[in-house]
């Protein structure tokens, strides 16, 4: 650029691969600014080298994935639609291999917090207003973008998490969730981890120290509150036993509760969903999953 700006010469002169380089990386950085923060909401990542892998495969995709796809649907009937197929192979291949490439630099992706529920829409609004209103009113949605940063770095995680089997549970500590096991229910794991915007794996996550473990029993205190939670039908049956000197138990077997106990067994768990705990005036509070989602026509 420089270069080309000391010979005087003016962008519509300069050759037509720096005008499609150029046009490609101001693209790329317009659209990447627009969806990142929607993307770091869903995926709780940033990434950081996102211009560099589209300005090496946004053409490809143009020039030949797309024009092959749309030959291979026209061969489908023909019995063809492996010269399409064939065309689109290389550039996918290449745009795989980007994207194994910049994804495995130092410092390809930052992790961020789950925003709560108004940081999005707060934030979009804002964008809206700034890019859509005339006049020095259109400022005005500076500082409300702000508010909206402001908010999701400000966002709180639950203290406590139960998956909907009842065999996982994390505690939030200082350094992190820590999690109960090291391994089972993965999935509810990473997404608890992720939302954290944690990057450690669960084996991680379980050595950080949160639980008082009594072989197949694990205490945790919230505010002064004991959870207890068991897996397995032995230790299970002991933590029924032991229900009306904790605040809450729970187990990953069918059970039914004593007199008096706040018991959430398999049973339970699956009507609720996963939990989220957390301390209250009156004890601990239970959010569950079905209360955020309501019933749907799906799952009722």
């Amino acid at each position: 650029y420089g270069a080309f700006r000391a010979r005087g010469m003016s962008p519509a002169r300069w050759p037509r691969w720096t005008r499609l380089a150029g046009g490609v990386a101001v693209s790329s950085l317009i659209a990447g600014l627009a969806t990142a923060p929607v993307g770091a909401a869903h995926f709780n990542q940033v990434p950081h080298y996102g211009i560099v892998a589209n300005v090496a495969t946004v053409p490809l995709m143009g020039l030949v994935i797309i024009p092959g796809a749309v030959l291979a649907a026209l061969l489908v009937p023909f019995g063809l639609s492996w010269i399409g197929l064939g065309l689109m192979a290389p550039a996918i291949r290449w745009i795989l291999a980007v994207a194994e490439t910049v994804s495995g630099w130092d410092g390809a992706v930052s992790q961020v917090i789950a925003p709560g529920p108004f940081v999005l829409p707060l934030l979009a609004g804002a964008m809206l207003w700034l890019v859509l209103w005339q006049g020095h009113g259109r400022w005005a949605g500076v500082p409300l973008a702000a508010l909206a940063l402001l908010l999701w770095a400000g966002a709180e995680r639950p203290p406590v998490l139960v998956a909907e089997s009842g065999g996982l549970i994390g505690v939030m500590t200082p350094e992190g969730r820590a999690l109960s096991k090291p391994k089972g229910d993965g999935f509810a794991a990473q997404s608890w981890l992720e939302n954290d915007g944690d990057a450690m794996a669960q084996e991680v996550a379980h050595t950080r120290k949160a639980f008082e473990v009594l072989g197949r029993q694990r205490m945790a205190t919230l505010d002064g509150a004991v959870i207890l939670h068991a897996t397995g039908k032995a230790a299970s049956a002991k933590a029924l036993a032991a229900c009306g000197t904790v605040a809450m138990v729970i187990v990953n077997v069918a059970a039914d509760p004593p007199e008096g106990c706040r018991l959430y067994d398999i049973r339970r768990l699956r009507d609720t969903g996963a939990l989220a705990v957390y301390p209250g005036p009156d004890g601990l509070r239970v959010v569950s999953a079905r209360e955020k989602s309501g019933r749907r026509l799906w799952s009722p």
